[in-house]
């Protein structure tokens, strides 16, 4: 099964690594694409479509953002995993030409000063 050998260079992985690994891997199994790959501004085809024709979802536990709608070529559906390091209540889209784009800040890191004393 496993051997001494392959957990030599755990202590060199970062965490960060490993969650974009399973982000990755996830969003593979579900058809799914990784926000982290396509930073930072996401563009989606649909042409021949309105804004009208398409719908934006959150899903808040998950955080996968599904986007839904109707295009020449027949109906779409695009899932986008949103990593930890994105703010999810900063999502914004706006639609021009056939094409979706989706924007989402990453969040401002939440850093507290550590009295010494």
């Amino acid at each position: 099964m496993f051997n001494q050998d392959d957990f030599k260079n755990l202590k060199n992985v970062k965490l960060d690594d490993v969650m974009g690994e399973i982000d990755s891997f996830i969003g593979n199994i579900l058809h799914a694409t990784p926000l982290s790959k396509m930073e930072p501004i996401n563009e989606l085809p649909f042409p021949g479509s309105s804004k009208e024709d398409i719908k934006i979802t959150l899903e808040k536990d998950s955080k996968a953002l599904r986007v839904i709608g109707s295009t020449i070529e027949g109906d779409k559906e695009f899932v986008l995993l949103i990593p930890k390091a994105y703010d999810t209540d900063s999502i914004s889209s706006s639609y021009d030409n056939g094409v979706l784009r989706i924007t989402i800040d990453k969040k401002k890191p939440n850093v507290v000063d550590i009295p010494i004393s």
